[in-house]
C-alpha cells in the first residue's frame, strides 16, 4: 500500500512540473526525417545530422550530387537550387532560400543549422575556400548490474575532410558483451570528389538510397508514416557513412554526372563485414546500377541489382511537381520470382502550413524483401497491401494507415495524431496519440509533453499512458541549462509496466551522435544527469544514469564519457 501511494505521489510531482516543448535540435531532425518522435529514429540518422551540424553544406558551392546525398533536400529542391544559382547567382540568406520555388519558411527554419551561405560573390564577404578538418571522437562507458560484475565498452572515430576533394573516416567500437578490449565492430570509408563529370568515388562502407526504396535502400527505414513528411522518401543515391552500425554496404561505389543525368554504380559484398570482424561468415557479391534524370519539375530513375545469393530486382521510379502537388511512384520487378510490386502517392500543399497526402502500396508474397526499404506496416517489404492518408494543419498532424497481409489474412489499422499548443510565450504543450488495431488486438498510446523555456533555461515533462495487454504508464521530468559553452540536464523517471508487450520506448539525451532509446519494462524509478562542455575545438560530454526496480529485476548504474576534437 505504501509503495502504491509513493508511486502515485511521485507521478503527481512529475506531472505538476510544467515543462517545455521538444528541444530545438530534435525538432529540426524530426521535421526533416518525417518521424513522429525521437523513438522512431536510429543511430545512423542521429550521427548524420550531428555530422551535418559540424560540417555544414556550402549551399553555393556544393555539387548537385553533394546536395542530393546529404539528405536534406528533395530532388525538386535540388533542381530549384541548381537553376537559381545559374540564373540568379549565389544564395546569401535564409530569407532568400525561402523565396525559391520548392522551399517554405518552415522548411528553411529546420534546415538552418545545417547550411552555410558563404559566397565569393557576396557583398563584403569572402569565400572560405577549401577547408581541411580533422575530427576525433573517443567514447568510454561502464555499467554495473546488481549482483553482477561490472562491464565496459568503448568507441573511437576519426575523420579527415578536405572540402571539395574528399574524406577519410575510420570507426571502431567494443560493446558490453565483447570478450577483451579489442574492437568487435568497425567501419572505414574513403571518398574522392571529382570535377567535371566525376561526382565521387567511395571505397569502404557506404549507403545506397534509390527511388522509394522498392529495390535498394540500405540502413534505417521508417515503419509506417507518423507524419505527412514521411510519405515520400528522399533518395540520396550513394553516400559515405561514419557510423559504427552494420546496416551499410561494404565495397566500392561511384557516380558520374552529365548535365541533368547521373549514373551511379556499386559493387557490395554482403557478409564481408562479419567475415572481417568475426573471422567467419559467407561473403556474397551484389553489383547494382542506377541512372537518373533530374529536371526542373520532376525526376525519374531506373535501378537494378543482382545478388549472388539468387536475388535480382529492377525498378523504375518517377516524381513530378505540378503547382502545389507532388506525384510520385515506383514499380519493381523481382526477376527471380516474376512478382511485381508498386507504390504510388500524392502530396498536396494548397497553402503554407497545410498539407495533405495519400499513398497506396502492394507487395505480393512472392516479392522477396531483399535490399528493399520502402514504406511498410510490418518489418519487411513483402506480403502486404496498404493505403495511407495524412494531413498536416497549423495545429494538428494526423495520419491513418490500413494494411493487409493477403497470405496470412491479417489486418492492421494504425492512426497517429500529434499537435502543438503554445500556452504562453514560454510554455508549450505537445500531445500525441497512437492507436493500433491488429487482428482484433488493440494498442493505445497517449503521450503529452509539456514545458517551459526561457533563455538558456528549460524544463520538460512527459506523461505517457499505454493500454495493450494491461495498463502501463511512464512519467518523467527534465530540467536543463544550455549556453554557447556549457549544457547540463537532469531527468527523473517513474514507470509502471508489468507486461513486456506493453513496454514503452523513451528517447534519452546523450552525447552527440549517440542514440539512446531504452525500452522501459517493470516497476521502478530512473535518474540521469548529462553534462556537455565546449572550449575552443574541444567537446566533452558526460552522462551518468541509474535505474532501480521495485520488483526482482536487478538495478543498474551506468557512466558514459565522450570527448571530441576538431582540428
Amino acid at each position: 500500500m505504501k509503495d502504491s501511494l509513493w508511486r502515485v505521489a511521485a507521478a503527481a510531482v512529475i506531472l505538476a512540473a510544467n515543462c517545455s516543448m521538444l528541444r530545438a535540435q530534435s525538432e529540426h531532425v524530426l521535421a526533416l526525417t518525417g518521424a513522429a518522435g525521437e523513438e522512431e529514429l536510429d543511430e545512423s540518422v542521429t550521427e548524420r545530422f550531428e555530422a551535418l551540424e559540424r560540417h555544414r553544406i556550402h549551399i553555393n558551392t556544393a555539387s548537385r550530387q553533394a546536395l542530393m546525398s546529404c539528405g536534406l533536400f528533395t530532388a525538386f529542391q535540388v533542381a530549384s537550387l541548381d537553376d537559381w544559382r545559374q540564373n540568379s547567382g549565389d544564395i546569401l540568406s535564409l530569407t532568400e532560400l525561402g523565396s525559391i520555388d520548392g522551399f517554405s519558411p518552415d522548411q528553411v527554419r529546420h534546415m538552418a543549422p545545417y547550411l552555410d551561405f558563404s559566397s565569393k560573390a557576396g557583398i563584403g564577404r569572402t569565400s572560405l575556400g577549401r577547408r581541411r578538418t580533422h575530427d576525433i571522437t573517443a567514447r568510454f562507458q561502464i555499467k554495473k548490474d546488481e549482483g553482477n560484475d561490472g562491464s565496459s565498452s568503448w568507441g573511437l572515430k576519426y575523420r579527415y575532410i578536405s572540402e571539395g576533394r574528399g574524406s577519410i573516416s575510420v570507426a571502431a567500437r567494443n560493446s558490453y558483451d565483447s570478450h577483451g578490449m579489442s574492437p568487435d565492430t568497425w567501419s572505414f570509408c574513403a571518398a574522392l570528389e571529382g570535377k567535371r563529370h566525376l561526382d565521387r568515388i567511395i571505397i569502404g562502407d557506404f549507403n545506397a538510397h534509390y527511388g522509394q526504396g522498392l529495390a535498394m535502400w540500405s540502413g534505417f527505414s521508417l515503419t509506417g508514416a507518423g507524419t505527412v513528411d514521411a510519405f515520400c522518401k528522399r533518395a540520396a543515391g550513394i553516400s559515405q557513412t561514419w557510423s559504427y552500425g552494420s546496416t551499410s554496404y561494404r565495397g566500392a561505389a561511384a557516380s558520374l554526372s552529365f548535365g541533368r543525368w547521373t549514373i551511379s554504380g556499386l559493387t557490395a559484398f554482403p557478409g564481408l563485414k562479419a567475415s572481417m570482424e568475426k573471422g567467419h561468415g559467407e561473403v556474397s557479391i551484389l553489383p547494382a546500377a542506377n541512372i537518373s534524370w533530374l529536371g526542373r519539375n520532376g525526376q525519374w530513375s531506373v535501378t537494378g541489382y543482382a545478388h549472388s545469393c539468387g536475388e535480382a530486382k529492377a525498378a523504375a521510379d518517377a516524381r513530378w511537381h505540378l503547382g502545389g502537388m507532388d506525384f510520385y511512384g515506383e514499380g519493381a520487378l523481382d526477376a527471380v520470382t516474376g512478382a511485381l510490386a508498386g507504390i504510388a502517392g500524392i502530396t498536396w500543399t494548397p497553402e503554407w502550413k497545410r498539407r495533405y497526402a495519400a499513398m497506396v502500396r502492394a507487395y505480393p508474397k512472392t516479392f522477396t524483401p531483399g535490399q528493399a526499404g520502402a514504406m511498410k506496416a510490418g518489418s519487411k517489404v513483402t506480403n502486404e497491401t496498404g493505403v495511407t492518408l495524412g494531413m498536416q494543419l497549423p495545429w494538428i498532424s494526423l495520419t491513418a494507415d490500413a494494411a493487409r497481409s493477403p497470405s496470412k489474412g491479417s489486418r492492421q489499422l494504425k492512426i497517429v495524431g500529434k499537435s502543438a499548443f503554445k500556452l504562453s510565450e514560454h510554455i508549450g504543450l505537445t500531445p500525441r496519440v497512437s492507436f493500433r488495431c491488429r487482428d482484433g488486438s488493440y494498442r493505445t498510446d497517449l503521450r503529452a509533453d509539456c514545458g517551459w523555456h526561457s533563455g538558456p533555461w528549460s524544463a520538460t515533462a512527459r506523461s505517457n499512458w499505454l493500454r495493450c495487454r494491461e495498463w502501463a504508464w511512464l512519467q518523467y521530468a527534465e530540467c536543463g541549462y544550455k549556453n554557447e559553452h556549457v549544457g547540463s540536464w537532469l531527468r527523473a523517471t517513474v514507470f509502471h509496466i508489468d507486461n513486456w508487450d506493453d513496454r514503452i520506448y523513451v528517447y534519452e539525451r546523450d552525447a552527440p551522435g549517440s542514440f539512446n532509446v531504452p525500452a522501459f519494462y517493470g516497476r521502478g524509478i530512473a535518474a540521469s544527469a548529462v553534462c556537455g562542455l565546449k572550449w575552443g575545438k574541444n567537446r566533452l560530454h558526460l552522462r551518468a544514469s541509474a535505474t532501480h526496480y521495485t520488483s526482482d529485476k536487478p538495478s543498474r548504474v551506468e557512466f558514459r564519457c565522450q570527448y571530441s576534437l576538431q582540428l
